[in-house]
């Protein structure tokens, strides 16, 4: 929560625009992806592969959405920890969370790890790809 706060506060100050840095924008990706379940506020983070997967995501939902069901009824709790980070002076970076999540009324907790692939484009990181897999990362 301290970290979803800090970035808040840090995406506030710079006018809401994405920071110029990867593990910024992962973990900004991360708490709207993940954390307040919005896939409509992470699309800006997004390019590629990772911004046609939500585009769908979002296709899909558009009709319950239009039904009055808000990303804020989906939202459980979610954690996650930094374990693998690999920029790439060329404008790549590749990094991995470890995800806990924790869903309904009995908090119900699934652990997963998520690989996120960042390219930078015109000076500004973009989620370029993310997979999830069941499970901590390895080491």
């Amino acid at each position: 929560m301290q970290r979803v706060l800090l970035l808040a506060l840090s995406m506030a100050a710079c006018g809401g625009k994405p920071a110029n840095d990867a593990v910024a924008v992962a973990e900004k990706f991360l708490d709207l992806y993940f954390v307040e379940v919005d896939q409509e506020k992470a699309l800006p983070l997004t390019t590629g592969l990772a911004r046609e997967t939500l585009e769908k995501e979002l296709r899909d939902v558009a009709e319950v959405r239009a039904a009055g069901y808000d990303p804020s009824q989906a939202r459980g709790r979610a954690y996650y920890k930094q374990t693998y980070l690999k920029e790439d002076p060329a404008g790549s970076a590749r990094l991995v969370y470890d995800l806990t999540m924790e869903y309904g009324e009995r908090n119900d907790k699934t652990q997963r790890h998520v690989l996120l692939s960042l390219r930078k484009e015109a000076g500004s990181w973009r989620v370029a790809s993310f997979t999830l897999r069941d499970g901590a990362a390895g080491r």
